[in-house]
């Protein structure tokens, strides 16, 4: 249990695994065994490599979403995939953080089926 904390904290900030509702981390200790088969995985096997050129190559419109609170690196990920993609459509959920939909799903659903109902 103390690897999924650290794992969650550090991609969720610090105590945010023990702030979860006790189903959600029990949800999420279950599924425990995915994230140590993703761990433990060849890199290039799990996440196969994609080049910034391949990404520029995608015609089907992406909306990208991160939290106004994400964590620094789902800033430079999703800055990345907006520059490679072409991308215009990068939203920003106002208070949320990783992932996004977790704490304004409102505001989240709302975005989503509005460029769902665009595209």
């Amino acid at each position: 249990m103390a690897g999924v904390r650290l794992f969650f904290d550090g991609t969720a900030g610090r105590g945010a695994f023990d702030r979860l509702p006790a189903a959600t981390r029990a949800d999420v200790l279950a599924h425990s065994f995915e994230m140590r088969h993703e761990m433990l995985a060849e890199r290039s096997a799990y996440y196969p490599p994609v080049s910034c050129a391949e990404l520029g190559r995608i015609t089907t419109p992406v909306l990208i979403v991160r939290g106004e609170r994400s964590p620094r690196i789902f800033q430079l990920i999703s800055d990345e995939l907006a520059r490679c993609l072409r991308s215009d459509t990068t939203v920003v959920i106002p208070g949320a953080g990783h992932p996004p939909q977790a704490r304004n799903f409102n505001y989240f659903n709302q975005v989503v089926a509005r460029f769902i109902m665009t595209h």
